[in-house]
């Protein structure tokens, strides 16, 4: 009987961390859809501003709580929650492979080394920047 409520309890906990995902990843693909509106407001764009800056804001996001995990042991629920759900639904790289061929196949070469590079290099610096403001901050 006690097998029993344990693999119980397992399944409960599996299907609340489910939704902890599921949850962070909608309010993250809301928010995100909501940004590229704002900084793409045409459909034609030099640069994909909304998605780059998504990606670097998710990079940060991600960057401060992955060291909170570390240097203060928070729950793997905020880690499901914000890192997996969240920063997972904000973030897309498939976005920005198809942005980056849409801008190639346009001939906008210096535009697509601008975007890969910026994005590429902001998102390793939101990281670094993140893990830094949290182990000066604690």
């Amino acid at each position: 009987m006690l097998y029993l409520s344990y693999r119980e309890d397992l399944r409960v906990n599996k299907v609340s961390q489910l939704l902890l995902v599921f949850l962070g990843s909608a309010l993250g693909g809301l928010l995100r859809y909501v940004l590229s509106i704002w900084l793409n407001p045409s459909e034609v764009v030099s640069i994909p501003w909304g998605t780059l800056g998504a990606n670097t804001i998710g990079c940060f996001i991600a960057g401060l709580v992955a060291a909170l995990l570390v240097t203060k042991g928070m729950s793997e629920n905020l880690r499901l929650f914000v890192v997996i759900g969240f920063c997972g639904g904000f973030t897309t790289f498939s976005a920005f492979s198809l942005e980056t061929i849409q801008l190639f196949r346009n001939n906008l070469y210096w535009e697509v080394t601008s975007y890969v590079t910026l994005s590429l290099s902001l998102g390793f610096c939101a990281i670094a920047v993140g893990f830094l403001m949290v182990n000066r901050i604690f």
